[in-house]
């Protein structure tokens, strides 16, 4: 009756052993389904990484050539501005003339007519 007695206690042990098992089973079943979806989201960051990079390395490619076309146009704007001074010297100098001969032109009528 001992000798069984302990067969039993054994098998209880191994059942206790067993379910003890499976339940740190399941718990890594569902770590691992965790870790799954984990290792999902990570590798569509990184996909969505990738073409960023590839977009912004793309975009700074042309950044030399936008910087020299920038630096043209600020050259052919100060150009523009000089010569826009200039005329407007120009038209200065025009106005007094022609405020001048219309004084000139309004004595002599008055001379003429007085």
């Amino acid at each position: 009756v001992i000798g069984g007695g302990d067969s039993f206690l054994a098998r209880e042990g191994k059942m206790t052993d067993m379910k003890r098992q499976d339940g740190q089973i399941e718990q890594l079943r569902h770590r691992c389904d965790l870790l799954e979806k984990e290792k999902d989201q990570v590798a569509d960051e990184l996909a969505y990484a990738v073409t960023l990079h590839k977009k912004l390395v793309g975009e700074t490619q042309n950044l030399p050539l936008i910087i020299a076309e920038a630096a043209a146009l600020k050259k052919r704007l100060a150009v523009a501005l000089e010569i826009l001074g200039a005329k407007e010297e120009e038209l200065d100098d025009l106005r007094h003339t022609i405020a001048s001969m219309k004084e000139i032109y309004q004595k002599e009528l008055a001379s003429k007519t007085g």
